[in-house]
């Protein structure tokens, strides 16, 4: 459940991610030398690595919520 959520967000947030790179790519090629604003690489290397990082970020708290046995986690409520 808590994977499931995760996936959900990190999802939303790249979707708006890819759909808003377009946008500011302009601003940032003028900054940085040598990026182009729509740069498949950029792009996907920057997809890759914020996906991997969201999924690590869930993963830790999920990971510790399937270690407590539930008896003890409705006791504590």
């Amino acid at each position: 459940m808590v994977m499931g959520h995760s996936v959900a967000l990190v999802g939303t947030g790249l979707a708006v991610g890819i759909a808003g790179a377009p946008l500011l790519g302009g601003t940032l090629s003028s900054l940085v030398y040598g990026l182009r604003a729509w740069g498949p690489i950029s792009i996907g290397v920057t997809v890759v690595t914020l996906g991997a990082v969201g999924m690590l970020a869930a993963w830790i708290p999920a990971r510790r919520a399937v270690r407590i046995d539930p008896r003890e986690a409705l006791r504590a409520d």
